[in-house]
C-alpha cells in the first residue's frame, strides 16, 4: 500500500516535494558540504576550535534550508545527503557511520516536529541544534571514546586517567 502511494507521486506525510523543493534540497546538501570544507583541512587540527565553531556554519546552513523548505523530512534529507556526499567525494564510503548519521537526522527531525515545525522560531532552532549536539556528544563519549581508548591507549594509561 505504501509503495503504491509512493508510485503515484504522493507521500504518506502529504503531497510529494515539488521539483523546485527537490532542487533546493540538493543545493542545501551541497551548501552543507561546502560549509564543512574548512574543517576537513586545517581548522580540524586546532584543539577546541573544531568542537566549538564546527557547528555554527553547519547549523546556520541547515536552518536556512529548513526555512526554504519547511516540511517534515527536510532535516533528514539534508543531514543524510551531506553525509553521503562527503563520503562519496572523500573516497571513504563507510556504511558503519550511517547509523550515527541516521540517529542525528532523526533526533533533529523529532526536535523540529516537537517544537511545532516552525523553522523561523528561536525555540525550533535551539532545539534542533541541541538535539544534534546531544546525539553527537552521546556518540562520542558513550560509544566511540571507550572503543578508541581500548584500542589506542595502554591499560596503565587508562587506569591512571580514570582514577
Amino acid at each position: 500500500w505504501l509503495l503504491a502511494r509512493g508510485w503515484r507521486g504522493r507521500s504518506v506525510f502529504g503531497p510529494a516535494a515539488s521539483p523546485a523543493e527537490r532542487g533546493t534540497l540538493a543545493l542545501g546538501v551541497a551548501l552543507l558540504f561546502v560549509a564543512l570544507l574548512p574543517f576537513r583541512g586545517g581548522l580540524a587540527r586546532v584543539p577546541m576550535l573544531d568542537a566549538l565553531i564546527y557547528a555554527i556554519p553547519y547549523s546556520a546552513a541547515l536552518l536556512a534550508m529548513l526555512c526554504l523548505v519547511p516540511r517534515p523530512g527536510t532535516l533528514t534529507t539534508l543531514i543524510l545527503g551531506q553525509a553521503l556526499l562527503a563520503q562519496l567525494l572523500g573516497g571513504n564510503l563507510n556504511p558503519l557511520t550511517w547509523p550515527y548519521h541516521l540517529w542525528i537526522a532523526w533526533s533533529a527531525e523529532a526536535a523540529f516536529l516537537a517544537t511545532g515545525a516552525n523553522p523561523r522560531a528561536l525555540l525550533t532552532a535551539l532545539s534542533v541544534a541541541l538535539a544534534r549536539g546531544a546525539v553527537s556528544n552521546a556518540y562520542s563519549y558513550a560509544l566511540l571514546a571507550p572503543l578508541l581508548w581500548r584500542k589506542v591507549y595502554a591499560p596503565w594509561y587508562i587506569a591512571a586517567k580514570v582514577r
